[in-house]
């Protein structure tokens, strides 16, 4: 029963780590030797396993550094949402660009995601109007 416990504690609480499962089964458990019992129950994790592998191929990768944000569209991000239902126009997408500084956003429902219509979103509601942005973040989807 042990086992289980624990293993529903720590599947519970999202594979939060060997010390967060430890935190939560102190609370509600005792019994003798539970730290090392825990310890190897969370160790044996198959989840835990593939986050370790990964946290040790990202901890090669170069450290990341903040853009600085200094100004009202300065630095944007751009992404599409959809397919939605159409519209009576034929649209099916909606653009959004949310500007990092005040975190406000400018949309627009279009037919289609193509890199035409983020153009002429991009220049009529955001260049035209505030300038050019500095930095525009993107996730490099499809469109």
């Amino acid at each position: 029963m042990r086992k289980d416990n624990v293993l529903e504690m720590h599947v519970e609480i999202r594979h939060f780590g060997e010390q967060r499962t430890l935190v939560e089964i102190y609370k509600r458990y005792y019994w003798h030797n539970r730290t090392a019992e825990v310890r190897a129950i969370v160790k044996a994790c198959k989840e835990c396993q593939l986050v370790r592998q990964i946290r040790n191929i990202m901890s090669h990768v170069e450290n990341l550094e903040n853009i600085p944000i200094c100004d009202l569209f300065y630095k944007i991000a751009l992404d599409t949402a959809g397919p939605l239902p159409e519209t009576n126009e034929g649209n099916k997408y909606i653009l959004i660009a949310i500007d990092h500084y005040f975190k406000c956003c400018k949309t627009k429902a279009i037919a289609d995601h193509t890199i035409a219509n983020a153009t002429r979103f991009l220049k009529k509601y955001i260049i035209y109007r505030y300038g050019v942005p500095n930095f525009i973040l993107n996730n490099n989807g499809g469109e």
